[in-house]
């Protein structure tokens, strides 16, 4: 896996993250709707089938609570890396384009570059995250 592709994941696993977070939130709001219902004790089939529902709406829910945990520790993981590198002006320049996802051209104002010594600067700093960090895997 290049840099590049490895640092591209910052945007799917924030996509993700939010897709998951969301989906937790109707979870639990149905989790609460079940828990408000009343039970009625002509209806001992139905209150059996309610307990085994709002059982399995807990266990989705704290499925998709680890699976979240599990993406944010990813993603911490990526952004640490990025700030592990020794030179500054390398962790600047990955963190705008992959944590804040500028286009080269705001970062080459941001950082007071050209734009063609910005593309080389990120291209520098991508091979020094590589073989920092992805050099034990095939990296491009």
């Amino acid at each position: 896996m290049t840099a590049k592709t490895y640092l591209n994941q910052l945007r799917s696993l924030e996509a993700t993250i939010a897709a998951r977070k969301a989906e937790a939130e109707r979870l639990k709001a149905e989790r609460t709707y079940l828990q408000g219902v009343s039970y009625d004790s002509d209806r001992v089939q139905h209150s059996a089938s309610h307990n085994a529902q709002f059982e399995h709406l807990v266990d989705i829910i704290a499925d998709t609570e680890r699976h979240i945990t599990e993406l944010a520790k990813k993603r911490h993981l990526i952004i640490s890396q990025i700030d592990g590198l020794q030179r500054p002006e390398y962790v600047e320049i990955l963190q705008l384009r992959y944590i804040e996802r500028q286009r080269f051209e705001a970062i080459a104002c941001t950082m007071g570059y050209t734009y063609s010594w910005t593309i080389q600067l990120h291209g520098i700093a991508l091979q020094a995250f590589a073989k920092k960090y992805l050099s034990g895997e095939n990296s491009e």
